[in-house]
């Protein structure tokens, strides 16, 4: 198996140990991704294609209304979602679920699938408080990995250590833990790190005889 399979194959990896999914099914299994960013959709679409795989990309809408209920603030709105999925043979899949990341470069990549995935960056007003009184004093920045499985979320930061970024892992009350990156310095690595593992994985294409499919 190549390095550059491998990288694929750990970037797919991230996204599924994300919000990705897998289908048995009674004869051939899938895997997939239900998302509503179109660009993320796209992306999982084409290193799946340069696996040699066959998948396939369905836009679907969901209307929400709660217009039966006029005692509750109403709303009434249409999200629209897109689901890729490929089949692929079982034999993959398990040698995927037991994939064992050997350099750096392949846990980059699981990273970035991770984070695509199951990340977000958001920048929120910080307040000081002094004297009885509370004031704006700058913007915070945080990029997050969201997850309820603790395990995947230590790995996440195992990797984070190696690539000498700074975060913390949070435990929350709902069901839900993430690992946090605050830090401007690290956020800056962390943009880096991903901007250049999305070309390595975007541009990798396996030899005829490492299809999966």
């Amino acid at each position: 198996m190549s390095l550059k399979n491998n990288i694929s194959e750990a970037y797919i990896r991230g996204v599924l140990d994300g919000d990705g999914w897998i289908n048995w099914g009674n004869t051939t299994p899938r895997i997939g991704l239900d998302v509503t960013d179109r660009a993320f959709a796209d992306r999982f679409f084409s290193v799946l294609q340069n696996m040699g795989l066959t998948p396939h990309i369905n836009m679907r809408k969901r209307h929400y209304t709660n217009r039966k209920y006029p005692r509750f603030e109403q709303y009434d709105y249409t999200s629209l979602s897109y689901i890729v999925m490929a089949t692929c043979k079982k034999e993959w899949i398990e040698h995927l679920k037991t994939l064992e990341f050997k350099t750096l470069v392949e846990k980059m990549a699981y990273l970035k699938g991770f984070y695509d995935s199951e990340g977000s960056y958001c920048e929120c007003p910080s307040y000081r408080k002094h004297n009885g009184k509370i004031w704006k004093s700058g913007i915070r920045r945080s990029a997050r990995f969201y997850n309820k499985d603790t395990r995947k979320l230590q790995f996440v930061k195992h990797i984070l250590d190696e690539l000498a970024i700074a975060s913390k892992l949070y435990p929350t009350g709902c069901n839900v833990a993430f690992v946090e990156i605050h830090r401007t310095n690290d956020l800056t690595k962390l943009k880096h790190c991903l901007r250049r593992t999305e070309k390595q994985v975007l541009l990798t294409k396996p030899k005829e005889e490492e299809m999966p499919a």
